[in-house]
């Protein structure tokens, strides 16, 4: 009893080890691991598993090798059997992380991102923002609420500044329409009664029975004007801002008649200097304010001549330069851009009107123009208006265009998404590896891992799978060299690890399959396992094949037991037969077995041995069986000695 004992003891106890000593292995022949459990992967030799690294996984029993964690995934454990988890917003993480980043100030990201990008690329409207994706501070054009997302203003209300919290009502005689953004509300035209709701153009026109000078309009523009005027981009305009003309006057001249003198301006001289042309003589009655004789001393011309070379009386548009130190007046000069001579004094044109250097008079600016300060009616440029009288152009909201010399509010054109306000003023498409979500005054780059090759474009493709781009404003991908893979959407490859491959433009790696290895990361094939070993899936070493098997050819996934009545060791491409007086009766066979005294085997690569027939005998490993001598006997088959 107590033998059996040890011995039921001592299988338990050879149980034990099996189970122990090999951990996670799905099968165990004694030798090798068949697949191991989830969280593990087949060691290089084959014979155990080994726990997966931090930032990768497996999830399933199986051959293969831990999975790598994606890009916006981690894993900080060791062994893990279930997939990565996401990051958390505001942060990031590459392939094969263990943790992930916090994004830079300024940046934030969405959960499971692998890059961190502007506010405005993330959220509409946010100026800034936590790394965890909550607004902080609006746009101008947007007001903040209470959950940390930024509200266009609603029509009859604008933001004017970053980080509003709330926005403001239009003052009277202004408006905001219900698409756009706005940082300022829209003046109504120069001559309109508003009345009512300021949510659109028509607000501004609600009160007018009559709009003078319009004698007709539509939509808030003038389509005809009364007498006197001009129509101008649906602005009636007076006829006198709408030219600066000097021309010559008839006088009486001293042969009687009306004459007229030609007048033709003098180089370098402003333009209100000229010189007559007509040689006729000169009366008393010359217009010399007109036509002037002398344009090689054009600056002291205006003057009406006094003593000693003093200037008089200068004419209209001049007053004098006076000499400090001799306190005399030896020229006129022409009254500065934007003034005009009055009472032998430079005086300030009013609001709204400019003047060329020695003009006689200020001119009105229309709508369109602005007074500039060279001292002209200047047209309005790229994406402003102005209305009549104005000294400076109003702004068109941010994604708004308008031509140059707009004279209205409503010139100003909405760049929908996909354009951007250009410098010309109109809406141009955003070019190839840009995007834009309107209002904006600028597309913006394709991430890395993203691209668009047209134009117009609202939002970024994900890069294919198989194929990346590592630089902002892509417009289109390169595929992955071979022994590299990306999933579709990513800014690098991703080399395939030891125990798999990757062709060129792969989504994936690919396991080694059985009978074939690779040892090295980058690998874009696999190595056939050679003769005498073999491999299971996704190895990265061959194995030996174990003494009774045999492989005879490259590439083998399994190894062949020796037939019976042959072996072989460890490693072998055959086997090798039993040699006479031996046998092997069992396939796998490892060692031959010597026949038995009594027993003989005459041929190689036995499988059994033969008993001597009766009257004959043999000792051990024996070839052949021998009578017995003289005076001795064998009265049975299989006798080892003669009595």
């Amino acid at each position: 009893m107590s033998i059996l004992r040890k011995l039921l003891g001592l299988v338990f106890f050879v149980a034990i080890v099996n189970a122990t000593t090999i951990p996670r292995c799905a099968t165990y022949n004694g030798v090798l691991c068949s697949g191991c459990v989830a969280g593990y992967s087949p060691s290089s030799s084959g014979t155990s598993c080994v726990q997966c690294s931090p930032g990768s996984f497996a999830s399933a029993a199986s051959n293969a090798i831990c999975a790598l964690c994606a890009p916006g995934h981690y894993s900080d454990t060791v062994g893990s059997s279930v997939a990565c988890l996401s990051c958390a917003a505001g942060t990031n993480s590459s392939a094969g992380a263990t943790s992930c980043q916090a994004c830079p100030v300024g940046l934030l990201s969405v959960a499971a991102s692998q890059f961190c990008s502007p506010p405005s690329e993330l959220l509409v409207g946010c100026a800034e923002a936590t790394n965890a994706g909550v607004c902080t501070s609006c746009e101008a054009g947007y007001a903040l609420g209470s959950a940390g997302i930024c509200s266009a203003c609603n029509a009859g209300k604008y933001s004017p500044v970053t980080g509003a919290t709330a926005c403001l009502s239009c003052p009277y005689g202004t408006y905001t329409t219900p698409t756009g953004i706005f940082s300022s509300c829209l003046p109504c035209p120069a001559g309109a009664t508003p009345s009512g709701s300021q949510t659109s153009l028509s607000y501004c026109f609600a009160g007018n029975s009559s709009w003078t000078p319009c004698t007709s309009f539509n939509n808030g523009q003038c389509t005809a004007c009364i007498t006197g005027y001009m129509l101008m981009n649906g602005v009636c305009n007076p006829c006198s801002i709408l030219a600066n003309c000097i021309e010559c006057s008839f006088y009486n001249g001293p042969f009687g008649g009306n004459l007229q003198y030609s007048c033709s301006s003098c180089a370098g001289a402003p333009s209100n200097v000229l010189q007559q042309d007509d040689l006729v003589q000169l009366g008393s009655n010359n217009p010399s304010a007109c036509c002037l004789q002398d344009c090689a001393s054009w600056n002291r011309i205006p003057c009406a001549f006094g003593s000693n070379g003093e200037c008089g009386t200068c004419l209209s548009g001049y007053v004098p330069s006076f000499n400090i130190a001799a306190f005399k007046s030896y020229q006129c000069v022409a009254c500065q851009a934007n003034t005009h001579a009055l009472n032998s004094v430079c005086q300030p044109c009013a609001s709204g009107q400019a003047a060329l250097p020695g003009s006689l008079t200020c001119t009105s600016c229309g709508a369109g123009t602005y007074v500039s300060s060279a001292g002209t009616c200047a047209p309005c440029p790229a994406n402003t208006y102005s209305g009549n009288l104005a000294n400076s152009c109003t702004s068109c909201p941010v994604g708004y265009a308008a031509p140059v010399g707009s004279s209205i509010s409503s010139a100003c054109a909405f760049c929908v998404s996909g354009t951007y306000a250009s410098s010309t003023g109109v809406c141009v498409p955003c070019p190839a590896g840009y995007y834009g979500l309107a209002p904006v005054i600028a597309c913006t780059a394709c991430s890395p891992g993203k691209f668009t090759n047209t134009i117009g474009t609202v939002v970024c493709s994900e890069c294919p799978a198989g194929t990346f781009t590592t630089a902002y404003g892509s417009t289109g991908c390169t595929s992955c060299l071979a022994g590299s893979y990306s999933a579709g959407g990513w800014a690098q490859c991703v080399v395939a690890a030891p125990g798999t491959y990757a062709l060129a433009g792969a989504s994936t790696q690919t396991l080694c399959s059985a009978g074939t290895y690779t040892n090295v990361y980058n690998s874009s094939s696999c190595n056939q396992c050679a003769p005498g070993s073999w491999s299971y899936t996704s190895a990265t070493s061959c194995l030996t094949c174990v003494a009774g098997t045999y492989s005879s050819q490259f590439g083998v996934s399994v190894c062949t037991n020796c037939a019976p009545g042959y072996i072989t060791g460890g490693g072998g491409t055959s086997c090798t037969a039993c040699f006479v007086g031996s046998f092997m009766s069992q396939s796998g066979g490892i060692n031959c077995q010597f026949c038995a005294a009594g027993t003989y085997s005459a041929a190689l690569a036995a499988t059994s041995c033969a008993s001597c027939p009766i009257g004959t005998f043999s000792n051990q490993l024996a070839t052949q069986c021998y009578n017995c001598p003289a005076g001795k006997y064998a009265n049975s088959t299989g006798s080892a000695s003669c009595t």
